[in-house]
């Protein structure tokens, strides 16, 4: 069923699904692969990217703040990132400037 969710699709996309709606103004850019310069506005509450059975993660709009977690990776795969470093564990907030990597495509995280 068609749930309104955005989705791009090709061999180096990230499909995105997004839903409810927050107030503060963010956004992703895409910063490498075939998709490289693409601006994806985080305006829901909740938006995944990623492919499932891969890796998926999670963007979480709370408070007036934007959160990030992992929610699906392949067994024995690498974990996303996000500046370098393992996104495992519980949500961590985002800050303006992140760089997220996932499925070796790198996101920026920009907050107004």
């Amino acid at each position: 069923p068609d749930t309104g969710a955005t989705h791009a699709s090709d061999a180096h996309s990230l499909p995105t699904k997004a839903s409810g709606v927050a107030s503060a103004k963010a956004k992703i850019q895409i910063l490498s692969g075939s998709m490289a310069g693409r601006d994806l506005a985080i305006n829901k509450t909740l938006t995944t990217l990623g492919r499932p059975g891969e890796q998926v993660i999670a963007i979480t709009k709370r408070g007036g703040a934007h959160y990030i977690v992992q929610v699906d990776c392949k067994p024995g795969g690498p974990s996303a990132k996000i500046n370098g470093e393992q996104l495992t564990g519980p949500a961590r907030q985002l800050t303006d400037n992140d760089i997220i990597e996932l499925m070796d495509v790198k996101i920026g995280f920009f907050s107004s």
